[in-house]
């Protein structure tokens, strides 16, 4: 009898904003994400994971087996931003850890990888601007080339934005000191006053990237964004989704699923919560 051809494991990449650091949550979060077991892994919020020579970040890829990029220094707060892989699937062939040349609110991080079938493909982590739609529109323009055609490039991170056309926020439910990082707004001059008026959601960097091609792991697979923050803070309480990832139009057909972990743990390890993403890579003409 003649064995049956093992049908190709999905890559797995998680993208994760672990809050500060993850101080005494640390433990929780590896936890989580030994569950998940990425190939690849993107972590935002590294915060001072360069302190005693790299100590927590060669501790975090120890206890998950996975191998760590070098870390991305941020110069915004020591948000650092963390990259790791499995070396048993994936090759790393190029790595850019200053790819926005110091212009990101935090940093862009480009990497290039080969998996063991030998299909090339490219990696862009990145933590938008938390306090400025204005700012993420223009941080974006670093990497829109990327989702256009002959690009394989997966974006991972927190991109601090709402996905597209998913309905209106109770704005009521959040603080107006909050307003100007999310809602798009304009000023009207009315005699000697200065009026600003505000809509919706800011989705200009996200209409941005979909414009130049990338696609939405939730749109092409036609599921529901699920929640991802909103559990966390009594000022910021209600439900919501952030896009945690997007892929370049050409390799729309490597998604295979995509979700989020909800749990009652994970709702207590961060005030995001784990984004993952399958996919199945093809080689392509």
């Amino acid at each position: 009898m003649n064995a049956q051809p093992r049908a190709p494991e999905p890559i797995r990449c998680v993208s994760y904003n672990i809050r500060d650091g993850g101080g005494d949550r640390l433990a929780a979060q590896i936890e989580l994400l030994r569950v998940m077991s990425p190939t690849l892994l993107c972590i935002q919020e590294a915060k001072e994971w360069d302190a005693g020579m790299g100590r927590t970040m060669y501790a975090f890829a120890n206890a998950l087996d996975l191998v760590a990029a070098p870390l991305a220094l941020s110069d915004s707060h020591r948000c650092h931003l963390a990259m790791f892989y499995d070396a048993t699937r994936l090759r790393p062939t190029a790595y850019d850890p200053r790819a926005d040349q110091g212009t990101a609110h935090h940093r862009l991080v480009k990497a290039e990888f080969e998996t063991t079938g030998g299909i090339a493909f490219t990696v862009l982590h990145t933590h938008l601007g938390p306090f400025s739609p204005a700012k993420r529109l223009e941080e974006v323009g670093w990497f829109t080339e990327a989702g256009g055609t002959g690009h394989r490039t997966v974006l991972l991170g927190d991109l601090n934005t709402r996905p597209l056309h998913r309905g209106r926020l109770d704005w009521s439910l959040m603080p107006r000191h909050l307003w100007s990082r999310h809602r798009a707004a304009r000023g009207n001059r009315f005699a000697d006053r200065l009026v600003r008026r505000w809509s919706g959601d800011d989705h200009r960097a996200i209409a941005e990237l979909t414009s130049a091609g990338f696609r939405d792991p939730y749109d092409i697979l036609g599921i529901p964004h699920p929640v991802t923050v909103g559990h966390w803070s009594p000022d910021e309480p209600q439900r919501r989704p952030v896009v945690y990832g997007l892929v370049a139009q050409d390799i729309a057909d490597w998604v295979e699923n995509a979700w989020t972990d909800d749990s009652p743990a994970a709702q207590e390890a961060s005030d995001h919560l784990p984004f993952v993403l399958d996919l199945l890579m093809r080689a392509h003409a």
